[in-house]
């Protein structure tokens, strides 16, 4: 990163913050002593690498609020003179997350007995990660609506997790870093599901050698 021609360039996003970025490579050139393959092998150092990132970058609740912040909220918050705690399909809401966190959080606990055994991880922390980020926005999003009109206010300083608007307005990037969504349901589909991969033209061809 600090070899002459790198160039990071920060991106602003959407909740003020800048901690993802564009790098450009401008003639860069390295001696080969910062070599982490053998040649021809750097993409498969990447995968490995993002691999165990989708473990340990992230959590069950995608990196966004606690369920128990949404179940206080349910229960301080009230609709019809009666705490939203005892309306059914938020109640529905709680549980589906509870079962979902428990599951991402077993899938987890897996891969790191895997890691401290000495294996490699599977592709099960793109299942992880994919399901992890949808629903901290989908859950954060229900939240900023029971609050009505208060859930409007957003402070800059607030955390993502522990506050739902901060959590809704930050989730975006969590689905793009680390794989977005779409490189996610591919891994899934290819690595666990073991569906037939898209078609794919340019398979085998070195890079500089793809037309543009």
């Amino acid at each position: 990163m600090k070899a002459q021609g790198v160039d990071v360039r920060p991106i602003k996003l959407a909740g003020g913050d800048s901690h993802v970025n564009e790098v450009f490579f401008d003639d860069v050139t390295i001696s080969d002593d910062h070599r982490m393959s053998p040649v021809g092998g750097g993409f498969a150092v990447a995968m490995a690498t993002l691999m165990i990132e989708r473990y340990v970058a992230t959590d069950s609740a995608g990196f966004g609020p606690h369920l128990d912040l949404f179940i206080d909220l349910a229960k301080t918050t009230e609709m019809n003179g009666k705490p939203l705690i005892a309306d059914g399909r938020i109640r529905q809401q709680i549980a589906r997350n509870y079962a979902m966190r428990s599951g991402l959080n077993a899938i987890t606990a897996r891969a790191m007995l895997m890691m401290q055994a000495g294996m490699t991880p599977g592709p099960e922390g793109s299942l992880n990660k994919l399901v992890s980020v949808r629903s901290r926005q989908k859950l954060s999003e229900l939240a900023i609506d029971l609050q009505g009109s208060e859930g409007f206010a957003y402070d800059d300083h607030a955390q993502q997790k522990d506050n739902w608007t901060s959590s809704w307005i930050n989730a975006p990037t969590g689905r793009i870093a680390g794989g977005a969504d779409e490189m996610l349901l591919n891994t899934i589909a290819e690595k666990i599901l073991g569906l037939p991969q898209d078609h794919r033209p340019d398979k085998g061809v070195a890079f500089n050698q793809i037309p543009s």
